[in-house]
């Protein structure tokens, strides 16, 4: 890593510059969608703490939480379940780069920070488990005209190196659409869900 300002860094990179200008914005997909320069994006970095672009053989683990991800009566993930990728960024680990025991425990420190800091009687939230999903499978995703539907940034973080964040890249107006879109990706983790309840049931 070299010395550079966060500017400095950024010069000549406009996902970078993109995603360090973005940061704090918890609707910036809407502004990646519209990118002039976005089919370029996936191919450079997103962070100046990142070990490099995601490529495609990569597998991403994404923290599931009950009761916000998860149909309580049949444990299946919901149709909402992958919403942030529409608008702030889904945020997932590069499984290259973090145990998936290092995903796990940070899920459970996420949930301790969301009920400490949630509204009173609202329902305590747990982790559910983690979804892999492949890198290749998730850009293979594709609209009825063959568009890509979303798009795997290396968003690395100064506590985690293995941050990144899928995005939904495809510009639709129709809601409904959108959420037929984001529904491939939810059909994408079902099956893939590495549980809690297995992991505990493991170390006995």
């Amino acid at each position: 890593m070299d010395d550079n300002t966060p500017a400095e860094a950024a010069e000549g990179n406009p996902c970078l510059e993109f995603f360090q200008e973005q940061a704090d914005n918890k609707d910036k997909v809407k502004l990646l969608q519209i990118h002039p320069r976005l089919m370029e994006f996936e191919r450079l970095t997103a962070s100046t703490l990142s070990p490099g672009p995601v490529e495609n053989s990569e597998d991403l683990l994404r923290q599931i939480f009950n009761p916000l991800h998860v149909e309580l009566d049949t444990g299946d993930l919901k149709p909402s379940a992958f919403e942030d990728a529409a608008n702030k960024g889904m945020s997932v680990d590069r499984l290259q780069y973090r145990e998936q025991e290092e995903s796990f425990e940070a899920g459970y420190a996420r949930a301790e920070v969301a009920n400490a800091n949630a509204k009173p009687g609202a329902p305590q939230r747990t982790l559910h488990g983690l979804a892999k999903l492949r890198a290749e499978s998730v850009r293979a995703l594709v609209s009825a005209d063959d568009s890509q539907c979303f798009g795997v940034y290396d968003t690395a973080l100064a506590d985690n190196k293995a941050h990144a964040d899928i995005c939904q890249i495809l510009h639709i107006q129709d809601k409904k659409a959108a959420r037929s879109a984001r529904s491939k990706l939810v059909d994408l983790a079902k099956g893939s869900v590495a549980l809690v309840a297995d992991r505990r049931e493991d170390a006995r």
